[in-house]
Order: structure tokens, then C-alpha cells, then sequence
């Protein structure tokens, strides 16, 4: 779950984005696992249509091996060769550098998803 205030808004990366409401110190945890809000699917057993939403909205972590799907708008979040998140060894995301308020918010997906590398090029299609 996001743990600093976003609004989604239409992306300069690609289609919707996530977007700072409020400034973000650099080393800030803006990402974190809440098991209220987020979901380990544990299957993958998926109908076409599920499997097309997993594949778009949710990743495969690296350090748990299984699929998440955040519920809010971390979903929405774009990768960038040069994030301002990235991860620290408990899963968390953190802020690289301070993250102006009306700033997207980035991570490179190559250090969270097994399946980035689909990921990417779905996008860059």
C-alpha cells in the first residue's frame, strides 16, 4: 500500500501515472505490503481475462516469488530507467531522491518483477 499521498493523472511515460500530493523526502518509504490492502495471489490457474488483468496490474516479486496486486493506486505506478523509488531488502519501496508534490512517482520494474521484461515491452508497443 502506498504509504504517501498520490492522484492518478495522465502520464508522460505512458497512459495513466502516479503522482506525488505532497512532497516526499528522499529515503522515505513510500511502499509497503499490507495484507488489508494487497493481495499474494497464490495461483495460476487464471481464465484469459484474469490473466490479462494479473498480467497488467499486478507483478511477480522477486524476493517472495509469488504474484501481488496492490489495490490503490500503486498499480498505476510507470516504470522509468531512472526512478525516483526503488527497493530495499524487506520489500519496501523507498524514494531515491525527494519527490516534489505533482512529481510521478517511478520504479524500475526490473528490480521488483520476474516478468518486467514483458512488461516493458507490452508497454513500449
Amino acid at each position: 500500500m502506498l504509504q504517501v499521498k498520490t492522484y492518478l493523472d495522465k502520464s508522460p511515460i505512458h497512459g495513466i501515472g502516479v503522482f506525488a500530493d505532497e512532497d516526499i523526502i528522499a529515503g522515505q518509504c513510500t511502499w509497503k505490503f499490507n495484507s488489508n490492502i494487497d493481495k499474494i495471489i497464490t495461483t495460476d490457474n487464471f481464465t484469459e481475462l484474469e490473466e490479462a488483468f494479473i498480467k497488467k496490474y499486478a507483478y511477480f516479486d522477486i524476493q517472495l516469488n509469488k504474484w501481488i496486486l496492490s489495490a490503490d493506486n500503486d498499480r498505476f505506478t510507470n516504470h522509468s530507467e531512472t526512478p525516483n523509488t526503488r527497493p530495499i531488502n524487506n520489500g519496501e519501496l523507498i524514494a531515491i531522491n525527494d519527490i516534489k508534490k505533482g512529481e510521478e512517482i517511478t520504479v524500475n520494474y526490473f528490480e521488483i518483477d520476474n516478468f518486467a521484461v514483458d512488461k516493458f515491452f507490452e508497454i513500449t508497443k
